[in-house]
């Protein structure tokens, strides 16, 4: 007997000298089934397997109707199984690692592991009683560089019962949803890439002709145009042929978020040797850090 209903799944092949479980079972596809003796010229088969898909409880008895007989009753449950490895193709801070889990629909971590220094980690291959949906989820390990939204995460799965009808996980995110099914041996694959970071600056100085004496303004408009914020921004004048002393480079704001744009200034007394050599270049370069990475941008 079962809360939900046994079905007869296989049995031995069947004889007619009766004797074994007459086929039909008496109700199956009920939630009690009976295996009465088969009489002689009828079916009946030694051995039958009875299935009760998400059953929560089971009972079974035996009963001796001859001396010498043989009866032996089994219960087994179809379990099904799933493991996550974990790929870094790339970092964005040299210290971040990241931790995969596991867990079940009523919220038990059933599997974890963690990359460190690694690129790569795995978790067992955990065996499960599908009762719901799983969560496979990826987070920044204790103490890492950067989180872990910094990183673009590509997840893969295959199934070795190439029969399922199991939807598997695929695409970005740092979680997937899993609803397994008996038989099920899913093995999936998280790959994380760090996103881009890129500064973006265009120089230009103010008036663009001055005489000796004169005041110009260089002007540093820097972009944030990566796909990650970056703070610490500062610009560093890697070249200048004046012959003066360029004043402080000033920023109004040294945190940008990703699209986000500001603008450095530095005064500039112009001097008869300036005038005198026919002009002042110069070059620069913006630096800004991400986690604890430094980013530049063209000179």
């Amino acid at each position: 007997s079962s809360n939900t209903p046994l079905t007869l799944i296989d049995s031995h092949a069947p004889i007619t000298s009766g004797g074994a479980c007459a086929m039909p079972l008496n109700g199956n596809g009920t939630t009690a089934v009976q295996c009465n003796p088969g009489v002689a010229g009828s079916p009946s088969a030694y051995g039958s397997i009875l299935a009760a898909p998400s059953a929560t409880s089971i009972t079974g008895s035996l009963f001796m109707y001859a001396r010498g007989e043989r009866e032996g009753l089994a219960f087994g449950i179809r379990t099904a199984s799933v493991s996550v490895d974990k790929q870094v193709a790339s970092r964005v801070d040299p210290t971040d690692s990241f931790d995969l889990r596991v867990a079940s629909s009523e919220g038990p971590l059933l599997a974890s592991a963690s990359t460190g220094g690694s690129d790569s980690a795995s978790t067992d291959v955990v065996p499960v009683i599908p009762s719901g949906p799983l969560t496979l989820s990826e987070a920044s390990t204790a103490g890492s560089g950067s989180p872990v939204d910094y990183y673009d995460a590509d997840w893969a799965c295959t199934n070795a019962n190439a029969t399922s009808t199991t939807e598997l996980p695929a695409g970005a995110g740092a979680s997937q949803q899993l609803a397994l099914v008996a038989g099920d041996a899913v093995s999936c694959t998280v790959t994380n890439t760090a996103k881009a970071a890129s500064l973006g600056l265009v120089k230009t100085v103010s008036p663009t002709t001055a005489a000796a004496g004169d005041t110009v303004v260089y002007e540093f408009a820097v972009t944030n145009d990566g796909d990650l914020p970056v703070d610490g921004l500062a610009i560093d004048e890697t070249a200048f042929s004046g012959t003066g002393e360029l004043g402080e480079i000033v920023c109004p704001v040294t945190e940008l978020a990703v699209g986000e744009s500001t603008t450095c200034q530095a005064p500039y007394e112009i001097t008869q040797a300036d005038v005198d050599a026919g002009g002042v270049s110069n070059e620069a370069v913006a630096t800004a850090l991400i986690a604890d990475t430094t980013v530049s941008s063209a000179s």
